[in-house]
């Protein structure tokens, strides 16, 4: 966040949302806590909701460096490799998100995580492993579009099953739903595979 007003306001929603229902929050109640004039809430924002919308914003910033900052050196990285750096950082932001979902913002949330992981995927390199163990890279623009939507749908997945554990996952589900999600992600292409070898 660039603008002190803009972050002064994110920290008072993010206060006031865990004190009372977002649809209770007043514009005048916002920018009291925030301690702001409204010519500046109204220079940046034009509702509340803008607000929701700004912390969000930063939370996928967040989200985006801390991905980033685990990028292997080699370009080259495994479905598990991003899965460890997601919870790390799901373990860094769990208060944030456990505030957010409680105050009924989860599609938001969901859309947040969406958006930094398709950002974090594009243009990088991934070396997928056959059943047969064999390692290869995807290049094709099809094959990268697909492979996107499939890590995006797995570690969405994988945030759910996170936040439906009450935020704590064992190292043994860990890896077990690990193992699932290498074997669906080798099923899921050869899929696709037979499907463009038949157009």
């Amino acid at each position: 966040m660039s603008s002190s007003v803009v972050s002064r306001l994110c920290d008072a929603m993010y206060k006031l949302i865990q004190k009372k229902p977002f649809a209770d929050i007043s514009i005048k109640e916002l920018i009291l806590e925030a301690k702001v004039n409204r010519s500046s809430y109204n220079y940046h924002f034009s509702d509340p909701e803008e607000v929701v919308d700004a912390l969000f914003a930063d939370f996928v910033e967040k989200f985006g460096e801390q991905l980033s900052s685990n990028y292997p050196s080699d370009g080259n990285f495994t479905h598990r490799f991003v899965m460890y750096s997601v919870l790390d950082f799901l373990k860094s932001q769990e208060q944030f998100i456990r505030v957010m979902h409680k105050a009924g913002f989860d599609g938001k949330t969901n859309a947040a995580f969406r958006t930094a992981l398709i950002n974090y995927l594009e243009g990088m390199k991934v070396m997928c492993q056959t059943e047969e163990g064999e390692t290869y890279e995807l290049q094709d623009g099809k094959v990268k579009d697909l492979r996107n939507r499939l890590h995006v749908q797995y570690i969405l997945a994988y945030i759910n099953f996170w936040i439906s554990r009450d935020y704590s996952i064992t190292s043994e589900e860990m890896e077990s739903l690990l193992d699932a999600v290498d074997q669906s992600k080798i099923d899921s292409l050869r899929y696709y595979n037979v499907l463009n070898s038949e157009q």
